[in-house]
């Protein structure tokens, strides 16, 4: 099945030296919900690096769209829209790299439910968790690897329940840690601190400041 997901290669891709992998994986058989992931193996040493699990925020934003193509993956867009080209600060310079679309009605990502595509938090990791656990019966060399939960934006909600499923619940990994950057977890705590740069910068008033407070 491992190999059924086998890349050979990106429309417009320069030639590189890593293996990548793209696919479903289900996570619900009976309402036929299903996520999608692209995966890109470390460029070198593969065998020992750990493992990522990079998952965008929104909720609703894309993981291959966004962090894969805009960010961290390996590839950028061309001016032309035609072709790629490599990014040399790429993380799969350092781990091999899941992208993953979540929750179900994300990219790729779907469900034949509708009513799926009204979800929460909880739901939304718990299906993560799923995917995980399939996913590595799919790549099963994986499972002793160092594994990192990652993300930004809303995936900071994500990646807690995420982080804590994986560590309560015995699972197919040998290690499970947060890393964490640029991470939505709280409203009042996130938004302050810019509220207050804004004041200090001139750009907003001290009377809208202290409204905002």
């Amino acid at each position: 099945r491992k190999e059924a997901d086998k890349i050979d290669r990106l429309v417009g891709q320069p030639d590189v030296n890593f293996r990548q992998y793209s696919g479903y994986v289900t996570v619900d058989p009976d309402a036929g919900r299903a996520l999608f992931y692209y995966f890109a193996e470390a460029a070198e040493n593969s065998s020992t690096k750990p493992l990522v699990l990079w998952l965008n925020g929104g909720p609703g934003c894309s993981s291959i769209g966004g962090g894969a193509m805009t960010e961290l993956g390996p590839f950028r867009i061309n001016p032309d829209g035609k072709s790629l080209w490599y990014n040399e600060y790429a993380w799969n310079t350092m781990a091999n790299v899941i992208f993953l679309e979540s929750p179900a009605g994300v990219g790729f990502s779907y469900s034949n439910r509708s009513s799926d595509y009204v979800t929460g938090d909880k739901q939304t990791a718990l299906d993560s968790y799923t995917f995980l656990v399939n996913w590595l019966k799919r790549f099963p060399g994986y499972k002793t690897r160092e594994f990192y939960i990652t993300g930004e934006s809303y995936a900071g909600h994500y990646k807690a329940l995420h982080a804590n499923i994986t560590g309560s619940i015995p699972g197919p990994w040998q290690d499970c840690n947060d890393a964490v950057g640029g991470n939505w977890t709280d409203s009042p705590d996130t938004v302050s601190p810019v509220i207050k740069k804004l004041m200090a910068s001139g750009i907003i008033s001290v009377w809208i400041y202290r409204s905002a407070h």
